[in-house]
């Protein structure tokens, strides 16, 4: 299945254009070129499509893409000149003494933050879009990946009924004009409605600026998708995580120099690196996103699971930007089958030696082999975590070196066709397919 890997804009809209039941907006771009500016280009699109409701309402899927362009000339026509701007953004207190008696003055900062022409443009596009959305009765599918921020109303006023959601948050929404313009982007507060999309298949959300793990594995323990699992999750930060020099950090491994499974001593046990389940790392290791473990449990405490229940309902994990270690696999992700870390991740002692079996449903999902994707490196293990070569034998570290010298024919080739093996029901998954593989199949090819 092609959505096994991180997502490309092209692939899917080279995929779904054309079809009857997808519409297309492009914020930056029209027919005959470049637009001189978003609103009004959003505006008269939006009211070009309302002029067909019918056809709005056998809509499945929806693309919000391109740039966002502001004319300023257009905005000071609309909005009135300098609107955005602060006439002074100190303001003079008197400082009174013990007496009573004026002592003197300073300045403290003025409070006043008014609209900026970008939210108010930004702010009108978007509800532009969502009165197409609301009168998409069948909308299964979006995604926003787009100069134009996903607001917050557009997750507030979703159809929960959502199978595939895929959406960029890296943009501003707001701008604080009390504090020089200071960006303001998409919260976790902002995204707590997504516990409600119960029916998720596929969720992917790039350009986070801070971590948002509680509400998301909130939302995939709530999941009832077909199978009660999530098929799929692709998380993305905005910033790559900063490592602070230290004796356990020595050995973290930067995602491209990730060749094989970290090998650590008895006595080198995986401590815990968060924040109490904020999704971050302490700041003893430095700073950035962590891979969390206690808020992947905190999530199902929220959800009223209860602790001796089966793993996390999740199939595929896509991460980029992340500090990984094998805490996380250890019980709470014994369910996933496909594991893939993008180049800004970082091993911290990740590993799959540890994990527990637990019940899934009818199916011990324990059972099941894992494929596990470093940019410069992929290796299927098997339910013990042990590594497998060529041949689906547990090798040994001589037999791994091996293998590695004669570079597996040069390359391993995980394609389409086999990763559709890693269903819901499959205990066992291919993870070296024939390199004759259709033409039309996706695939990733990765020297050893």
């Amino acid at each position: 299945m092609d959505n096994c890997f991180a997502f490309d804009l092209n692939t899917e809209l080279s995929r779904d254009v054309g079809r009857d039941d997808c519409i297309t907006i492009n914020t930056g771009k029209d027919g005959n070129g470049l637009v001189k500016n978003t609103l009004v280009h959003v505006q008269k699109t939006v009211a070009k499509l309302l002029e067909s409701p019918d056809a709005l309402k056998s809509v499945t899927k929806l693309y919000v893409t391109g740039d966002f362009i502001l004319d300023l000339d257009m905005v000071d026509e609309r909005h009135g000149k300098g609107q955005d701007e602060v006439s002074d953004l100190w303001t003079p207190a008197t400082i009174v003494g013990d007496s009573g008696i004026a002592a003197g003055s300073l300045l403290t900062p003025q409070k006043t933050n008014l609209i900026t022409p970008e939210e108010h443009e930004w702010t009108r596009a978007v509800e532009y879009i969502d009165e197409v959305i609301q009168r998409m009765e069948s909308l299964l599918e979006l995604t926003w990946v787009s100069g134009l921020p996903f607001l917050d109303l557009i997750l507030q006023r979703l159809p929960r009924k959502l199978v595939k959601l895929r959406f960029d948050i890296q943009h501003p929404v707001r701008l604080d004009t009390s504090d020089f313009r200071r960006p303001i982007y998409f919260q976790r507060r902002d995204m707590k409605p997504l516990t409600e999309f119960v029916k998720l298949k596929e969720l992917r959300i790039f350009g986070m600026m801070e971590s948002c793990q509680s509400v998301i594995w909130e939302t995939v323990w709530r999941s009832e998708a077909e199978g009660k699992m999530m098929e799929l999750l692709e998380l993305t930060m905005c910033l790559d995580p900063i490592i602070r020099s230290g004796p356990s950090q020595t050995k973290w491994v930067k995602a491209d120099g990730v060749k094989s499974i970290m090998r650590l001593s008895k006595d080198e046990a995986v401590d815990y690196r968060g924040m109490g389940g904020r999704g971050f790392l302490h700041h003893s290791y430095g700073y950035g996103e962590y891979l969390d473990v206690i808020s992947i449990r905190k999530a199902r405490l929220a959800t009223g699971i209860a602790e001796d229940a089966p793993s996390l309902p999740l199939l595929r994990l896509i991460l980029d930007g992340f500090v990984v270690d094998s805490l996380p696999f250890e019980v709470e992700m014994n369910a996933v089958t496909f594991l893939q870390f993008g180049k800004q991740c970082y091993d911290a002692g990740f590993t799959l030696a540890n994990r527990v079996s637990r019940k899934q449903g009818p199916s011990d999902f324990g059972l099941h082999p894992t494929i596990v994707a470093w940019p410069n490196w992929v290796a299927k293990f098997n339910s013990d975590g042990k590594q497998l070569n060529a041949e689906e034998n547990v090798a040994g570290k001589a037999g791994l070196e091996d293998e590695a010298k004669d570079n597996l024919q040069g390359c391993l080739t995980l394609t389409a066709g086999s990763l559709n093996r890693l269903s819901l029901n499959e205990s066992a998954i291919a993870m070296r397919p024939s390199l004759t593989q259709p033409a039309r199949e996706r695939q990733i090819t990765l020297d050893l």
